[in-house]
């Protein structure tokens, strides 16, 4: 693996990183006292100082280990978290993404940044505040840096094996960084095992060939010995074994014996360290250690796994075997020392390292969707060529194949769809700035965060989310004064809400703010020249009237709002993305903006139907019905409505908006589908059948035709149009 792969790695890391930093920070700022997520800042500060120096980000490393020796003070209680650490450590945020972008020390407007944020932390961590909590002097600031354990601070001792597999090098892992930070944690003396390295003529660099025995006392619990070997899990032996609740480094009788052991550590020596342990502390009348454990062998999980009578017998037999020269008496006791090496083990809970899921690169999981991309086309086609054969059981293979794509369709687009809440994140710290900035008390509530969407259209939905939620913010939204005379709570609620309908996917954004002023929206459409003094709209047309290039309903230009830039970008994103916008509102209660949105773009379920001697292919999604109908009721409408099943329902004839040139068939067919919660029809010839099909991308050719939402290879070698329903009807029902 290259270099530039395992930085980009650790880039997609520490985005995802920084984005549980936002969220965390978000939950402090309600709730200060809120002690995971306190707890979550500390571990994301210490995993980006850990990985940082591994991929040469000197910055990063530095600025968050400062970052994280404030909140390791927050998190023991030394320091209470204020508004004003809170408010500088979502600046620190910005920094952090800004440095993620240079290798070297930082320069100019980020080096000032930088500069500044460390002298105001610094500052923080040096005064003392009226609440009695003491902040840390200078000298205390520099103990924090080390890390070291002060002699009145509850430690514990542990043993730690480290045994690297030979290639752990190779994908950018210094085993020495992570030995320091180890260290870092506290006290301890490091035993490196050196022999399984080669003569200099036999030894190739990128290959490992040390293992280290550390002993180490530190006030920090197992959960973060085990954050220093994040990411090495997988890639190396890790043993962790506590062996006392006190500083054993302090007693000359236990440094002067742990020399023998190292090396050697097994279960049965990790227990004669615990007994060594055991009479040390009985000497300074420390209570009875804990026994606890975190890996044992797999040969005592085999005896563990047995009943206690079943494991003395074991012992028994071995004790038999091994020492035919001892009394009764003798084996008994041995029996005895030996179950309680295994009850003391029993104790000890185990960590699994399996994982619940994996991280694979966006570009794999994109070639793995165009290979099934083209499977489905050759699919097509195989089942063309099956159908001339006529032959039953190649029929019968084709049909099996099929089933088995659509599988593996279906499973590959699972793979690809990611949650809506790594949208959501972001726009949370949105949300909050946006507000003091404009002196509003906004609540922000996210529900349906784990509803799926693909990765592309999840990426065309940032830049219409972030046009609504500033809209709701700036227009929607009162403020304080005004929402207290109007009797609503001073806090405003903006709601963003994601469910599943069908195959659909809805995203819902409401505010409970003043709503549209419909009488406001028209006059500013007139003056504008959008619509014409005369023209009568409903206030559903007029509320869409927002959507309009260059509407605003702003006084005056800000940085926020008044451009007529915008709104706009919301329906032409949404759009392309074969997506709808429909708009409800009430004035003096609230706006809703629903977007409707497809779960996939790449392989659609499509009606192949025929135009004037033309394939088209209409998605599966919009349809709701088909049904003949004669081509003189098309002729003799009126006001192009037609009844279909007792409704009357207005329709487009393609024919005719195609240009076509040839005469139609007597008999035709309405295709009625969905747009913005209504019915209309689409008249085409003939419907040919369902088809799954690869939509492609139509090239500039097609670019200015935005009926045309792309293109399919069909199995015989032809090519089909897909329609944009959505876009017909926008274009011709006006």
């Amino acid at each position: 693996m290259e270099m530039d792969e395992l930085i980009q790695g650790f880039m997609d890391e520490a985005n995802d990183l920084i984005g549980n930093l936002e969220e965390a920070l978000l939950v402090l700022e309600s709730n200060p006292n809120d002690e995971e997520s306190i707890a979550s800042v500390f571990r994301v500060m210490h995993t980006l100082k850990g990985s940082g120096s591994m991929f040469g980000f000197t910055s990063v490393t530095s600025f968050t280990h400062l970052l994280e020796n404030i909140y390791d003070k927050i998190r023991s209680g030394k320091v209470e978290l204020s508004k004003e650490i809170l408010n500088l450590t979502f600046e620190s945020v910005d920094l952090i993404k800004s440095l993620m972008q240079i290798t070297g020390d930082p320069e100019g407007a980020i080096k000032e940044e930088y500069d500044r944020q460390v002298k105001l932390f610094g500052e923080i961590c040096e005064r003392k505040e009226s609440t009695g909590i003491t902040k840390p002097t200078n000298n205390e600031f520099q103990e924090i840096s080390s890390n070291k354990p002060s002699n009145n601070s509850i430690q514990a001792t542990y043993y730690i094996h480290f045994s690297p597999h030979d290639k752990i090098m190779q994908n950018g892992t210094n085993p020495l960084y992570l030995i320091d930070e180890l260290i870092d944690l506290g006290e301890g003396i490091v035993f490196a095992h050196t022999n399984k390295i080669p003569d200099y003529q036999n030894i190739e660099p990128q290959i490992c060939y040390s293992s280290w025995d550390i002993v180490l006392t530190t006030e920090v619990d197992l959960s973060e010995i085990l954050d220093v070997f994040i990411f090495v899990e997988d890639d190396s032996l890790i043993d962790i074994q506590k062996i006392s609740d006190i500083n054993l480094l302090l007693q000359k009788s236990f440094t002067d014996q742990l020399p023998k052991y190292i090396g050697t550590i097994d279960d049965s020596a990790i227990v004669e360290l615990q007994e060594l342990a055991e009479q040390i502390e009985d000497e300074i009348n420390i209570n009875e250690p804990s026994t606890e454990v975190h890996q044992i062998s797999n040969e005592s999980k085999d005896i563990l796994e047995k009943t206690p009578q079943q494991n003395i017998q074991q012992v028994s037999n071995d004790q038999e075997a091994n020492d035919t020269e001892g009394s009764d008496g003798q084996k008994t006791e041995n029996i005895k020392k030996e179950v309680i090496k295994l009850t003391k083990a029993s104790k000890v809970p185990q960590r699994s390292k399996t994982s619940s899921s994996i991280r694979v690169s966006s570009k794999k999981v994109e070639t793995l969707i165009n290979l099934v991309s083209e499977m489905v086309t050759t699919q097509a086609r195989l089942n063309l060529l099956a159908k001339k054969t006529n032959d039953a059981e190649i029929l019968e293979a084709t049909e099996s194949l099929e089933k088995l794509t659509r599988q593996l369709r279906d499973n590959a687009f699972e793979i690809s769809l990611i949650p809506i809440s790594s949208l959501v994140t972001r726009f949370q710290r949105l949300i909050r700035d946006l507000s003091k900035e404009l002196n509003k008390n906004v609540s922000f509530i996210a529900e349906g965060t784990d509803t799926e969407l693909d990765k592309t259209i999840i990426e065309s939905l940032s830049d219409p989310l972030m046009h609504i939620f500033r809209n709701a913010i700036d227009h929607g939204m009162e403020n304080k004064e005004e929402r207290l005379i109007a009797g609503k709570p001073e806090m405003g609620i903006l709601k963003f809400k994601a469910y599943y309908s069908g195959t659909s996917v809805y995203i819902d954004i409401s505010d409970d703010g003043k709503g549209i002023n419909t009488k406001i929206v028209r006059q500013k459409a007139i003056e504008k020249g959008l619509i014409s003094k005369t023209e009568k709209l409903n206030d559903q047309q007029i509320h869409e009237l927002i959507l309009l290039p260059g509407f605003s309903t702003a006084s005056s230009v800000t940085d926020i709002s008044g451009r007529g830039v915008g709104m706009d970008v919301v329906k032409k994103n949404i759009n392309k993305i074969q997506g709808e916008v429909e708009i409800f509102s009430e004035e003096g209660k609230g706006t809703t903006f629903s977007l409707k949105l497809p779960l996939t773009l790449s392989i659609i379920d499509g009606l192949l139907v025929h135009i004037d001697d033309n394939e088209y292919i209409i998605p599966i999604l919009v349809i709701n019905k088909i049904k003949p109908i004669k081509h003189q009721e098309v002729i003799n409408a009126f006001n192009n409505v037609i009844t279909v099943d007792q409704e009357q329902i207005p329709f487009i004839y393609l024919r005719e908006k195609f240009n076509s040139q040839t005469i139609a068939p007597e008999q035709e067919e309405i295709v009625v589908v969905s747009y913005a919660n209504k019915s209309v029809g689409i008249i085409i010839d003939r419907v040919i059948r369902e088809s799954q099909v690869v939509v492609k991308s139509i090239g500039k050719h097609f670019q200015d035709q935005e009926m045309v939402s792309g293109a399919s290879i069909m199995g015989d070698g032809s090519v089909a149009l897909v329609l944009d329903t959505n876009k017909i009807i926008d274009k011709y029902s006006r």
